[in-house]
């Protein structure tokens, strides 16, 4: 397994350097989920994830595992599947930016997929405890994250609603035929 790499600590291969704090800091303000965090916050959240490489065809998780934290794509890019029976499901590949398992920060949850690196890459990892932390330190925060998150559930419920009604709609018809 990898371990974490600590700023500017160097020990990556091929002259690379660990990714630095403000280039953190850049890539999580970017980021949806933390578009309500100011510079300190995002500080305070950059300073403590870690970085991690990963060689390539290495494992970042396996469908099931516990998910402590979300992983942020710094570079290089991750192939995402799911086992379904005997059939693996090639659900697509995520690169720069991309996030997986962005509800394990709020909530315990299991990874809903398999992760695995193609070609080197680099993932910073944000736990839980962190955003908690930072979430009980900046209520405001919060407060936002839960309207914005409750609006996406919303819209959610909503997309799932008009998707019943068509179901609907076919079993009335006979099923389209």
């Amino acid at each position: 397994m990898p371990g974490g790499q600590a700023p500017g600590s160097g020990g990556l291969p091929r002259g690379e350097d660990a990714v630095n704090l403000e280039s953190k800091v850049s890539l999580l303000g970017g980021l949806p989920l933390f578009e309500d965090f100011g510079p300190d916050q995002l500080r305070l959240v950059a300073f403590n994830c870690s970085t991690r490489k990963y060689g390539d065809r290495q494992m970042l998780h396996r469908e099931g595992d516990a998910a402590r934290s979300a992983l942020i794509v710094y570079s290089g890019q991750i192939a995402v599947t799911r086992q379904r029976g005997k059939k693996i499901v090639d659900d697509g590949q995520i690169g720069p930016g991309g996030v997986l398992g962005e509800m394990a920060l709020l909530v315990p949850t299991e990874r809903a997929s398999d992760a695995r690196a193609m070609g080197d890459c680099e993932i910073l990892e944000v736990p839980r405890a962190v955003f908690h932390r930072v979430l009980d330190e900046y209520p405001e925060i919060a407060q936002s994250l839960h309207g914005r998150l409750s609006g996406r559930f919303g819209a959610f419920l909503g997309d799932l609603q008009k998707v019943k009604s068509r179901f609907g709609a076919l079993e009335e018809d006979g099923g389209g035929r």
